[in-house]
């Protein structure tokens, strides 16, 4: 809940919340409620001048006060969250409303209400307006998630295992949920055939409280264990996500449909109860087929059938925005102020641009050449001032999730949706004839134009639009789709050039990935020209999520979804220059050679797709094309020789974690390629796995559950029990690096079986220097220092770090008494003076800590730990040195 106060009060009463007489007869439903991202802007001057605003959040049974805070820019904003359950039956959801009052100094200045079954039903995100005596006063906005919570039954119905080898003996199965939690189920019958058919009093089954959050991100694992004597071991597992399991009823996880029945006779939606009841009911039979995996090695195939009971009911949309005048695409951005109140027409800003405009095409007439550089230097320093002065009045905003001025009227908005694409236009004609020094700079101007709110798919859609302004609308939509087809035009012009500025670079690459959405004809050419070079089946996908061989698209992206601006198109639009420049061969040679161009583009893309999501909920496989791209970037991860991976390349795959599935699927790639013999891979192979980790926390990642934990494991075992001393080092640097980010299990297996108790003392008197440094540096930077700097959850960790730092200590303080094996004794002296310097380093590092908590690694925003760096040496110099004394 943050610093935001909590009163528990009786049932609040008030004419908002009336109790339905049917309720004790009604089916109660539970949910978890969190408040976040409160905001207040356009407020009227009268109300917020000097003053500091609280706001209460008034629910039947709830009391929230979020403290008074002062205005920055005209913006209250509020940092702190609210957290609590809300139980309710469906008669005082379909009643119940949420009160939000605004206080100045103790007394309410404005407020406004907001029906509970529009929330539920609706959007996370809240944009409503505020009113005093029924007057439009200013506008207050939040996130608040509704998660119904339900008891969730998961039982097998049967499970049929077909081994390729190691088919004989007694085997046992179980059924494991993986989620932000997991639970697994008690283990099957033993049998010697594995093929089990479940009577329903010995089914395998899950119960387990959920919610849709967790289910969305939570996979089912099903795992055969052989047994022979005492001893239990896993022959084979698979992995099946639930957006795979209701892929065919992707409503069910993601929904479209609402609950809420629009009856002519009322004047308002009501809950749909027979559809809610019918859904609460819901038993959904999945039947699965599944490769069986060991260690990275497919070993044979599933068949079987399971029984879902107790699916969440409610479910809120994945995108939009809750206003007072229904769901949109978009914040509300067109304030009607109350009547007999001065109308503005345009805001200054626009009107300034429109100036600016006018003075940009007027200084193409201004001739240059003839007066000498002198006065060239002057004119290309107007155009500067010009163009900066308009970059900067596109940057700014009166709006908080994208740039956008506010409106006081649907003509306003039109006309200043006007005026960007004329500047727009103007840009895109002139960028490639003006001088070189200048291009930039309409290059970064039309990026802003193209970025700008009112140009988004919210406000050029047909929305609470009179008769007399849709002529101008449908205007509007052809031209600025003319406008966006010019910028891809340039684009493709300009992406053909070798050594092009980064803006210029950075304009390509953005505006290729804008079109991408907002032009089909466009988006069908890129699928084809990716296909062309190889397309295949990728066993490292292992069909987890979805089938990636598949590019049905299930078009839930809504702030992606440009179809509602296609339907106000004049059916005969058509432009034949961009169609003959979608057809030249120099730019689609780039793109069917999936190098650089294709890897800087497929990241912008991804960076775009996570910027239109307001909650970042959307299920990746489901937006358009996502399937195709994804699946020709890992073809190339494959095919190109890991120590020859560009930067475009690696950085793109780093940007890929925003769908955090994704790492298992590049770990696996990577491994799978590596051979251990050939250590300039192994060592490229751990500095891009670091680069990925880095991103991967970053974006505030755990490692998911459905983690390859044994191939993981497997993976560093080999290069930690290797004879080439650059293999053994390199694992080291990699483990010193991200030992935040190797928890639970993991740490276990490879910190304290692999690394601790089994190899501590080779290690530490390792013939190469390279190993004992880093290993050193290991245990005291990131093992011992723990408890002075400590930035992972240690509730995760806490039992297995005692067992460390006790076997660690326990050898440290022995080692100069313990005796030792031969081979290590030429090191002996060596190791324990280096020793006592990375101690003495260690100190020294900890008096400039700082004392600041809260950053990303606890202290501070970048790695706060020594940077430890293997070097690529064939012979240790100390021991040439020890063989030359010899």
């Amino acid at each position: 809940m943050g610093n935001c106060t909590k009163i528990n009060l009786k049932p609040y009463t008030s004419k908002s919340t009336q109790l339905s007489v049917e309720s004790d007869s009604s089916r109660t439903v539970k949910f978890n409620v969190k408040i976040t991202k409160l905001k207040i802007r356009d407020l009227n001057a009268k109300i917020h001048k000097g003053r500091k605003l609280a706001a209460n959040f008034v629910f039947p049974s709830e009391f929230f006060k979020f403290s008074e805070k002062a205005s920055e820019n005209d913006i209250f904003r509020w940092e702190e969250s609210a957290s609590f359950i809300y139980e309710a039956n469906l008669y005082q959801i379909n009643n119940q409303k949420l009160e939000i009052n605004v206080l100045g100094k103790g007394k309410t200045v404005c407020s406004t209400e907001i029906k509970i079954r529009s929330i539920i039903d609706g959007p996370v995100h809240q944009n409503t307006c505020l009113t005093v005596g029924g007057l439009l006063v200013g506008r207050i906005s939040f996130d608040i998630e509704f998660l119904e919570e339900t008891c969730l039954t998961i039982s097998a119905e049967f499970l049929n295992f077909y081994l390729e080898d190691d088919n004989i003996g007694n085997f046992s199965t179980s059924l494991k949920y993986a989620s932000d939690t997991a639970k697994e189920s008690d283990h099957s019958s033993i049998t010697d055939s594995p093929s089990w058919k479940f009577k329903a009093s010995e089914l395998l089954c899950l119960n387990l409280n959920v919610t849709m959050k967790n289910i969305r991100d939570a996979a089912l694992q099903m795992r055969l264990y052989k047994h022979h004597k005492d001893q239990i071991s896993l022959s084979a597992e698979c992995w099946v996500s639930f957006t795979k399991l209701f892929a065919q009823d992707m409503g069910t996880i993601y929904r479209k449909e609402s609950m809420l029945e629009f009856t002519p006779n009322k004047s308002e939606s009501q809950l749909d109860f027979e559809k809610i009841l019918k859904a609460l009911s819901s038993i959904h039979n999945k039947k699965i087929s599944e490769e069986l995996w060991l260690c990275g090695r497919k070993v044979g195939a599933l068949e079987g059938m399971l029984k879902i009971i107790g699916m969440p009911t409610f479910v809120q949309l994945i995108s939009g925005v809750n206003t007072e005048s229904g769901i949109t695409v978009q914040n509300i951005n067109v304030i009607s102020y109350n009547k007999g109140k001065k109308k503005k027409n345009l805001p200054s800003q626009i009107i300034e641009i429109q100036k600016l405009t006018n003075k940009l095409k007027g200084s193409i007439q201004i001739k240059t050449g003839k007066v000498g550089p002198g006065h060239e230097r002057e004119i290309f320093k107007y155009k500067k001032e010009l163009i900066d002065r308009i970059c900067l009045l596109l940057e700014e905003t009166t709006k908080e999730s994208i740039v956008c001025y506010t409106y006081t009227s649907s003509k306003s908005l039109l006309k200043s949706q006007k005026s960007l694409i004329d500047l727009g236009r103007h840009l895109v004609e002139y960028a490639p004839l003006v001088n070189y020094d200048i291009k930039p700079y309409y290059f970064k101007c039309i990026l802003l134009v193209i970025n700008r709110g009112e140009l988004d798919i919210g406000h050029l859609c047909l929305i609470n639009l009179s008769n007399t302004l849709l002529e101008e609308k449908i205007n509007i939509a052809r031209i600025y789709y003319t406008m966006v087809q010019e910028v891809l035009q340039l684009s493709l012009s300009r992406m053909v050039f070798k050594g092009i500025d980064d803006v210029t670079q950075d304009y390509v690459n953005k505006t290729l990935a804008i079109g991408w959405f907002r032009i089909p004809e466009f988006r069908e050419h890129i699928k084809d020209l990716v296909k062309k070079k190889s397309y295949y089946s990728i066993p490292e996908w292992r069909n987890i999520e979805s089938n990636l061989d598949e590019d049905e698209d299930h078009n839930i992206s809504n702030p992606l979804d440009w179809g509602n601006f296609y339907n106000i198109l004049p059916k005969d639009i058509k432009n034949e220059g961009f169609t003959n420049d979608l057809h030249k061969e120099d730019w689609r040679l780039r793109f069917e050679k999936r190098g650089v161009a294709f890897f800087s583009f497929f990241e912008e893309w991804v960076e775009h797709v996570h910027k239109q999501s307001i909650s970042q909920h959307f299920i990746w496989s489901c937006i358009p094309g996502y399937k195709i791209l994804l699946k020709a970037f890992l073809i190339e991860m494959k095919e190109r020789k890991i120590i020859e991976y560009p930067e475009a390349l690696i950085s793109c795959a780093c940007k890929i974690l925003y769908d955090k599935k994704m790492l298992n699927v590049l770990i696996k790639i990577l491994f799978c390629k590596t051979n251990v013999y050939d250590f300039n891979a192994v060592q490229e192979t751990f500095q891009v796995m670091n680069r990925l980790f880095i991103s991967f926390y970053q974006l505030k990642h755990k490692l998911p559950n459905t983690f390859d934990n044994e191939y993981f494991i497997l993976g560093l075992r080999i290069c930690l029990e290797d004879e080439n001393a650059l293999n053994i080092a390199k694992a080291l640097w990699f483990l010193y690096n991200q030992y935040h980010m190797i928890s639970g299990v993991l740490r276990k297996e490879i910190i304290y079986e692999i690394v601790i108790k089994k190899m501590v003392y080779k290690f530490f008197y390792h013939w190469s220097k390279e190993v004992r440094n880093m290993f050193q540096h290991f245990i005291v930077f990131r093992v011992l220092s723990l408890e002075d700097l400590c930035f992972e959850n240690c509730e995760d960790n806490h039992e297995i770090n005692d067992m460390i730092r006790k076997k660690i200590r326990r050898f440290i303080k022995r080692r100069k008494v313990e005796k030792l094996k031969k081979g290590q004794v030429a090191y002996f002296d060596m190791a324990n003076e280096e020793y006592e310097k990375v101690l003495k380093e260690y100190e020294e590092w900890k008096k400039n800590l700082g004392g600041d908590s809260g950053k990303l690694y606890g202290v501070s925003d970048k790695f706060p730990y020594p940077e430890i760096n293997t070097k690529l040496n064939y012979i240790d110099l100390a021991e040439r040195r020890m063989e030359e004394q010899w």
